[in-house]
């Protein structure tokens, strides 16, 4: 159970940091 919620978490995290990135290049970008 336990490591079925940290895969989970991880897999968020990855998404999160994806996601910041993205946004982050977009707005460079704009500018």
């Amino acid at each position: 159970m336990t490591s079925y919620s940290s895969f989970y978490a991880r897999i968020f995290k990855k998404d999160v940091n994806g996601i910041i990135l993205f946004l982050y290049k977009f707005i460079v970008w704009k500018i």
